[in-house]
């Protein structure tokens, strides 16, 4: 924890969260926009002053009275899933505007049943991926929600990659098999049919001649890269590409052939920019780590084009799916796209709906 003596001035933008900032910073006046950290890295010492003469040492308090001293016109926060932030209006008199930061769900998340919700909670604007999302936050939130698709994936510059035959989107984490992770089931339970599905990657790709690149959820250091040697076996070749800070992570996904992903984030996205993502809802038909699977909150087995949910994929299975997506012609994912940004998730390239409905213009 680090401790700041500067002395605040009022700004007329306030980024609520120090590490997703650089996201909103191409949009709003550097001089006049002022960084909350808002993850107890950072403290400023006349705020803690304030709340110790006023009596009201705790952390929200301490938010609140960093927010007055600043005076903005306009709060912005990535931290969709949190409720300090929905608080804040009532406090301040102010825009308040949250965005969307990736794929939520009924587990572990804002929307699960366990998560506790203040009452009273409220946002100006909400920009979300989708109507439904949108619904769903409007069920515990006094809000707007303006669906704009993912608001980061919305700004990215694509740059030239190494074009990637096959890209496999790691969901890999480094936990426990036996970790209990919602009741009895363990990490090895929710994950089993995971390394079902990677055996059948690996088959798929010596079949059909392709190479397959897997886009790292870590670094090496972590162990990604020797789970997926010991879970292809030596016989099989395959890039592994790890993650670091400044890995052009979009253009890598971007620049691929074929995309596979069981529940990532940066899946949805790319389907959202047009590219051919075959997903996999293959987590347990458990309420509620099924809602990780694909079409929360409209889940529904089965499968479509370009999707299915189950948690048995046999090799045909896979096969199919992928075949199918491969040989979709132009005009009939475009028919695809126009579900998907509707119903899914939308695509706003620049977030020009975004800079409209704040006034940033």
């Amino acid at each position: 924890m680090k401790i700041n003596f500067n002395f605040l001035k009022p700004k007329k933008y306030l980024i609520y969260d120090e590490e997703n900032s650089k996201f909103f910073k191409s949009y709003l006046d550097p001089k006049d926009t002022e960084i909350l950290h808002c993850r107890k890295e950072q403290f400023n010492f006349w705020i803690l002053v304030k709340c110790i003469f006023f009596l009201k040492l705790n952390y929200k308090n301490y938010i609140f009275f960093y927010i007055q001293k600043i005076n903005p016109k306009s709060i912005f926060t990535l931290i969709d899933n949190g409720t300090l932030f929905y608080q804040i209006k009532s406090k301040v008199n102010c825009k308040t505007y949250s965005v969307q930061n990736g794929l939520r769900t009924e587990f572990e998340d804002f929307f699960s049943k366990e998560f506790h919700k203040p009452t009273n909670l409220s946002c100006d604007k909400i920009f979300v991926w989708n109507t439904k999302v949108g619904e769903k936050f409007a069920e515990y939130i006094n809000c707007e929600y303006v669906p704009i698709g993912s608001f980061k994936n919305n700004i990215s510059e694509k740059i030239k990659t190494t074009k990637e035959d096959l890209l496999y989107i790691s969901t890999y984490r480094k936990t426990n098999l036996d970790k209990k992770i919602y009741k009895n089931l363990t990490w090895g339970e929710f994950i089993k049919n995971e390394v079902i599905l990677i055996s059948h990657l690996k088959n798929y790709c010596i079949n059909n001649n392709l190479k397959l690149s897997v886009l790292g959820r870590y670094d090496e250091a972590r162990g990604e890269k020797k789970y997926f040697e010991e879970k292809f076996g030596k016989d099989f070749s395959f890039n592994y590409i790890r993650n670091y800070p400044t890995r052009p992570t979009y253009s890598i996904a971007s620049n691929s052939n074929l995309i596979i992903t069981i529940d990532s984030t940066l899946g949805y996205e790319m389907l959202a920019t047009g590219k051919k993502v075959a997903l996999f809802g293959i987590r347990p038909e458990i309420y509620p780590l099924s809602t990780r699977n694909y079409l929360w909150p409209n889940y529904q087995k089965g499968k479509g084009k370009y999707w299915l949910n189950t948690e048995t994929v046999t090799f045909d299975d896979f096969s199919n799916l992928v075949n199918n997506l491969r040989d979709m012609k132009e005009e009939e994912w475009n028919e695809e796209l126009v579900n998907i940004r509707k119903k899914i998730i939308n695509y706003d390239p620049g977030n020009k709906i975004f800079l409209k409905e704040t006034n940033l213009n």
